[in-house]
């Protein structure tokens, strides 16, 4: 039986200081995520984590390459380099933080309280290990509804570069819908296999 990590998800609409919303997504999901940096005494047998990351809204936005190696590379890191979106994702962490403290059996081990603020935490972390990058190619401005890189001739983008945006879940079946959908109209203009 084959399944992803997580056990719940969750969401919830941010609206912002620059009127735009944004949605935190949120997993938890059984054992350590990453390395437990902590000063705390915890039973390692007891241990969730909980994820909190902007999707849909998010504006942040970096740039990727492809070095002489053909091997796509980071040019500007993407990572909430929007101050709005910097604060919303404090205010999501907080909202969870605070939620968290109705149980008095759970105990936040990491960022560790003793030692870091929330703001400290989201400013020097480091390791995004749930990227979705989209928006590249976006549909529309690089690519058109077929797929094909606009002014080239039998050069098609069929992956997540051509999503204008994230949604607001997971991307994982839009992404398999759209290339789905996008073998068929590339197909369709060939005259099919």
């Amino acid at each position: 039986m084959a399944h992803a990590s997580p056990r719940i998800n969750f969401w919830r609409a941010y609206g912002a200081s620059d009127q735009k919303t944004r949605y935190a997504q949120g997993t938890a999901r059984p054992g350590a995520g990453v390395p437990v940096q902590t000063t705390q005494s915890y039973n390692a047998s007891q241990l969730f984590t909980i994820t909190v990351y902007l999707s849909q809204g998010v504006t942040s936005r970096g740039r990727i390459g492809v070095n002489s190696a053909g091997i796509t590379t980071l040019i500007s890191p993407p990572w909430l380099v929007d101050p709005v979106d910097k604060a919303v994702q404090l205010q999501a962490c907080k909202d969870v933080i605070a939620q968290s403290k109705a149980d008095p059996q759970v105990k936040l081990l990491w960022p560790d309280v003793a030692t870091t603020t929330i703001e400290q935490h989201v400013d020097n972390y480091k390791d995004f290990n749930s990227n979705h990058w989209v928006g590249s190619a976006a549909i529309g401005v690089v690519v058109d509804e077929s797929l094909k890189v606009k002014n080239t001739n039998n050069l098609f983008v069929n992956d997540a570069s051509i999503m204008p945006a994230l949604p607001m879940g997971n991307p994982h079946g839009a992404l398999m819908s759209m290339n789905e959908q996008g073998v068929a109209k590339i197909l369709a203009l060939s005259g099919g296999p």
